[in-house]
């Protein structure tokens, strides 16, 4: 399915079996929920810099690439990669998300707030003021570039690689797996622990560690 204009003052429902949905031209304006499944094997290309999603932003498909000009609510999406650009404010969820590989989320200047209990993520990367995550497996932070604070509740292990800069970070649960992180000079200080980690990236910020374990 291509899109050109498309105009919903409701709800806007698009569905193919065995194919995928992308937009041709135009701009998607929607002022209530989007729900969009390609069959769960295509692709969903929905990244027109026009695009304007009000409301809940549901999908499932293989790969999803979602730009919104508006702030973005995610409800319940089942992908193998997630892409969202919000360029007009902040990522919420209404829902889980489930993607098994990299997941993108881009809301500079703005807050990312993933927190939905059920969620499970492959990799993370992710641009914005601030990031708030839960998870419900193993997670892996791949180049994150937070503002202000990082707030991770994991349910096992939390791994930080590639780039990393936040002000804080806070990790609930979960272990702690630096050993792919390049960097020099990290603090972990936590539960009256501090420790300088050696390992070999880039990372900036005041680590804090709470109950959990560090391996480097």
């Amino acid at each position: 399915i291509m899109l050109g204009d498309v105009r919903a003052t409701g709800s806007l429902e698009i569905y193919t079996p065995n194919g995928t949905i992308s937009q041709a031209s135009g701009s998607v304006i929607v002022s209530g929920p989007g729900n969009f499944s390609a069959g769960g094997s295509g692709n969903i290309t929905m990244n027109l810099s026009g695009n304007d999603f009000a409301g809940v932003i549901t999908a499932f498909g293989t790969n999803l690439n979602i730009t919104n000009s508006n702030a973005t609510t995610l409800g319940t999406i089942s992908a193998t990669s997630l892409n969202v650009n919000s360029t007009g404010g902040q990522i919420t969820q209404a829902g889980a998300a489930t993607v098994s590989g990299n997941t993108m989320l881009t809301a500079s200047g703005n807050s990312i707030t993933v927190n939905q209990t059920t969620n499970d993520f492959g990799t993370l990367q992710v641009t914005g003021s601030n990031l708030t995550l839960a998870e419900s497996n193993n997670i892996t932070l791949n180049n994150t570039s937070i503002t202000n604070t990082v707030n991770i509740t994991a349910a096992n292990q939390i791994t930080i690689s590639g780039s990393y800069s936040a002000a804080n970070t806070l990790l609930n649960n979960g272990s702690l797996d630096l050993a792919s992180l390049m960097t020099t000079n990290l603090t972990i200080d936590g539960s009256g622990t501090s420790a300088n980690i050696q390992t070999s990236g880039n990372v900036s910020g005041a680590t804090i560690l709470n109950s959990g374990s560090l391996t480097s």
